[in-house]
């Protein structure tokens, strides 16, 4: 019986500290304290139709949708109040339920207290034949001052069916930027943003982001730790603009990271995770020179700050802010 016990002491003790030997190793990977500083986001607003479709007959109605996102990040049930630009055209309830008065165009809005939703243009047609939609491709583009771009537009009836327009009208909305011809062509005039609009017999399209920077253009940012964590990030990293590559993230040779569990790449506006932030994938290296390419569309001044994030524990290891 006294070797029993004695066996029996050793086996809890031997388990206890296996226990706490594996709790140590399945949570230190990423944690300390900073493991209960959650990521702070933005809270957002997304309205989107129940159908394809963004037009509707007279006397037809379309229901919309929203999701409204807390300050966690999280869907968050939220009382929405709708909104349309000229109710004798199409007029919304407090359901969400649009109904078409007239041919025309409205934008439609959701909100929640002072957030406010982007628009979704919506466009009523009295018959088939009509034109519902209108097209501008590609959505988005960027030149350096003086080159020129060629844009297509197509128009759509409520089917989808091409519809040749009796009028095209073409628009910019900062001629010191970019101008646009009649054939859609547009000239890039100097540093900054427009926006382009086709309007084909009164029907006007979503408009189409013209970006004009220089051939050559990069900010540079030097990483430094997110304070109150024990993680070190050091080094430089930079954003560059070419415009036959697009815009690439490069981490210099003097950077490194301490290691973690899948630790990411984010660009975001600030210091820190948001709806809004980019994620770019894996880290490749915690040392060294490494290229991460943005998305086509992805400005060079879209983002401020580049961040290296445990995914799993919600940690931020450290930041770079870039230049303006």
């Amino acid at each position: 019986m006294l070797y029993y016990n004695h066996m029996l002491r050793l086996s809890f003790f031997f388990s206890l500290n296996l226990v706490v030997l594996f709790s140590t190793i399945f949570i230190g990977g990423c944690i300390g304290t900073d493991y209960l500083q959650d990521p702070v986001f933005e809270p957002n607003l997304e309205i989107y139709t129940t159908t394809s479709t963004s037009a509707l007959r007279v006397s037809e109605s379309l229901s919309f949708e929203s999701v409204y996102y807390d300050a966690s990040g999280k869907p968050t049930p939220a009382v929405v109040l709708w909104n349309s630009s000229d109710p004798s055209i199409a007029s919304i309830d407090e359901n969400g339920l649009l109904t078409g008065h007239q041919p025309g165009q409205v934008s439609v809005r959701g909100s929640v207290g002072d957030l406010v939703s982007p628009p979704l243009l919506i466009t009523v047609v009295e018959n088939d034949n009509a034109i519902a939609n209108v097209m501008i491709a590609p959505g988005a583009t960027s030149l350096p001052p003086g080159e020129s771009f060629l844009f297509t537009v197509q128009a759509t009836s409520i089917a989808g069916d091409i519809v040749v327009p009796t009028t095209l009208e073409w628009s910019s909305s900062n001629n010191l930027v970019a101008t646009v011809d009649s054939e859609g062509r547009v000239h890039a005039v100097s540093e900054g943003m427009a926006e382009i609009v086709a309007v084909a017999d009164g029907v006007s399209s979503n408009p189409a982001i013209v970006t004009v920077e220089s051939e050559e253009k990069m900010r540079m940012g030097t990483f430094q730790k997110n304070p109150g964590t024990s993680y070190e990030v050091a080094g430089r990293a930079y954003l560059a603009a070419d415009p036959s590559e697009g815009v690439q993230l490069i981490f210099a040779e003097d950077f490194s990271s301490s290691s973690g569990p899948r630790l990411n790449v984010y660009l975001s506006k600030n210091n820190r995770i948001e709806a809004g932030s980019l994620d770019l994938g894996p880290l490749q290296s915690t040392t060294g020179e490494q290229t991460y390419q943005l998305p086509a569309g992805v400005g060079i001044n879209d983002f401020d700050v580049v961040l290296i994030h445990c995914v799993p524990f919600n940690v931020t290891f450290g930041f770079a802010e870039f230049a303006k």
